[in-house]
């Protein structure tokens, strides 16, 4: 599974570069403060906008703003920690975001709380720290039916966190609506999704993260907990390159007439041949008479579509990129679906002492197992 080289070359004071394609990734932290609020106990109808709404009692601003410009930010909370009242809120009766509404983060806490639904599909508003967390105590599903919409300034890259601690396994947190990059930003942001809740946390929405103005998004999964990603995403990971050999001349009293360098870069989704010419003339400014050569490299890429990728994600298999490749890239270029997948970490594969721990082979086993069964006709 070694990453396979291509030569960039420079003789005669020429320098000749390669470049190869790598495709698939994958691969979501929170803020508080101003006008945060907790959804009132006993609200007088589902609005979000609706002063009755939030707080103990009497007139009281909803938590979030109303973003004036891209790097428009807030750290106000909306917490729900209430029993639902009269079914406000609820399934039946969601709560309405208003247009153009900005939170910090969602927070779902304590025992009382009910089962929420936040949002009827529509857009809501994010600052370049979002988080939508469940704490441990909850008790019941929750649901935010939103899509959202990040708001970046132009320096500053995004971190957000969708993470459920709840210790009942049939409280889980859903998430409907897209995500996606940034509005009109150069930057990227990295997403976390966690917690310890192991039952069937779902992101059904559509996930669209690439790499934006040079800077990739990026998706990871951390803690203890389950999480399915059953929409149709997008997700590319950072562009990378290795310096990977450099020689020249022939004697060392003998001023260099050439010089050959290999280098290795891997492209993500959305780096076509524009980025790439965008390469080769800032190489070419630094050295006017630089030569250039390109190998590519066969890229592996499955639909994430494909009925036996879903399976997958049903078995907690989410699919993720890596900078590495593997033969699997041939069969998918052949047209046979094919993805890269096994138990342990890339770290210890491939290595001088290449190893793994029991308790992975055991887990990659028993995934397989599950994973085949899964394929038998009911």
């Amino acid at each position: 599974m070694k990453p396979r080289r291509q030569l960039f070359r420079r003789s005669s004071g020429r320098l000749h570069t390669a470049l190869s394609t790598l495709s698939i990734a994958l691969c979501f932290t929170g803020a508080a403060n101003a006008a945060s609020q907790a959804w009132r106990a006993a609200p007088v109808d589902s609005t979000w906008a609706g002063t009755s709404n939030w707080g103990a009692t009497g007139t009281v601003t909803p938590p979030g703003i109303f973003p004036t410009t891209n790097a428009t930010n807030t750290a106000d909370v909306a917490t729900f920690n209430a029993a639902l009242s009269g079914g406000i809120g609820g399934s039946g009766n969601p709560i309405v975001i208003d247009a153009n509404r900005m939170i910090g983060s969602l927070l779902f806490d304590t025992a009382n709380a009910g089962s929420y639904v936040v949002g009827t599909n529509t857009s809501l508003q994010v600052g370049n720290n979002l988080s939508i967390t469940v704490n441990a105590a909850v008790v019941n599903p929750q649901v935010v039916n939103a899509n959202l919409q990040l708001h970046l300034p132009s320096s500053t890259n995004g971190a957000y966190t969708i993470q459920n601690n709840s210790t009942t396994s049939t409280a889980t947190l859903t998430l409907q609506g897209s995500t996606g990059n940034p509005i009109n930003s150069t930057r990227g942001s990295a997403w976390t999704i966690g917690g310890a809740n192991t039952g069937a946390n779902t992101i059904s929405s559509t996930i669209n993260l690439t790499t934006t103005g040079g800077i990739a998004s990026t998706l990871t999964k951390a803690g203890a907990g389950q999480w399915i990603l059953s929409g149709t995403n997008t997700i590319g990971g950072g562009t990378t390159i290795s310096a990977g050999t450099l020689r020249g001349g022939s004697k060392t009293n003998v001023v260099p007439d050439f010089c050959v360098s290999t280098v290795d870069i891997r492209l993500v989704p959305g780096q076509d041949a524009a980025f790439e010419e965008a390469l080769f003339a800032r190489l070419r400014h630094v050295c006017p008479d630089l030569e250039i050569s390109v190998s590519r490299a066969l890229p592996l890429y499955t639909d994430p579509e494909h009925p036996l990728l879903q399976k997958l994600n049903l078995q907690g298999a989410a699919a993720v990129g890596a900078p590495w490749f593997c033969d699997a890239a041939v069969f998918a270029s052949h047209g046979s679906p094919a993805i890269a997948m096994g138990p342990g970490s890339i770290a210890q594969a491939h290595t001088r002492d290449e190893w793994i721990a029991l308790e992975d082979l055991e887990k990659g086993a028993a995934f397989f197992e599950a994973f085949l069964r899964s394929l038998q006709p009911a």
